[in-house]
C-alpha cells in the first residue's frame, strides 16, 4: 500500500512504534502495529514501512524506549557538575498490542547526588496490563554520574631533547 507521507509522519509522532494505528485500505480498516521501517540515509525521511496485523486477544512483546526528562532542572547537571547517563535504550515488555506502552519516561529532575538513578522497578508504567519479563527489578535505567576530568600529567622534556626535537628552518 502506498500511504501520505506527511499523514503517516503525523501518526508516527502521536503512536511511535509500539501503539495501534488504524489504516484504511479500500473500505475496511486494519489495526496494525509498526514491524520495522526504513529511512532515506540522506534525507532522514520514511522511504520504507512494515506492518503486521496482530492478534488483540494475545499478548505481544515489544520494545519500548526510554526517554529522560528534567535534565533542565536537575542542579547538578546545569551547573555542569553531573550526567544523566542513559544505561537501558529499550525495554522488552510483553502486553496485549493495546496496552502497549509508547514510551518508559523518566524523569531526573529529582535526583540530588551523584550515583543516584532510577530502577526497573521505579518506572511508571500499568503493572495489572504490562509485563516486564527479562529484565532484573532493581536494574538502573538511568543513572546521575559525576563529570570527572582527567587532565593528562605534563611531561617534563629537558632542554636538549627539546632543541633535538625542533627542526632548523633556512632562515
Amino acid at each position: 500500500i502506498t500511504l501520505d507521507f506527511n499523514e503517516f509522519v503525523k501518526v508516527f509522532g502521536e503512536a511511535g512504534e509500539t501503539n495501534i494505528i488504524d489504516i484504511e485500505v479500500g473500505s475496511k480498516t486494519h489495526k496494525v502495529l509498526i514491524k520495522e521501517y526504513q529511512l532515506d540515509p540522506v534525507s532522514d525521511r520514511f522511504i520504507h514501512i512494515s506492518f503486521y496485523k496482530p492478534d488483540l486477544t494475545i499478548k505481544t512483546q515489544a520494545q519500548v524506549p526510554v526517554k529522560i526528562i528534567g535534565e533542565e532542572e536537575n542542579e547538578l547537571i546545569k551547573n555542569g557538575d553531573a550526567v544523566a547517563l542513559l544505561l537501558v535504550q529499550e525495554i522488552t515488555v510483553e502486553a496485549l498490542p493495546t496496552d502497549l506502552p509508547n514510551e518508559f519516561i523518566v524523569d531526573v529532575s529529582l535526583l540530588t547526588e551523584f550515583g543516584q538513578g532510577v530502577k526497573v522497578s521505579e518506572l511508571k508504567y500499568d503493572r495489572k496490563k504490562v509485563e516486564i519479563p527479562d529484565i532484573d527489578p532493581e536494574e538502573l535505567v538511568v543513572k546521575i554520574d559525576e563529570i570527572v576530568i582527567e587532565e593528562e600529567p605534563e611531561e617534563e622534556v629537558s632542554e636538549e631533547a627539546a632543541l633535538e626535537d625542533i627542526e632548523a628552518s633556512e632562515e
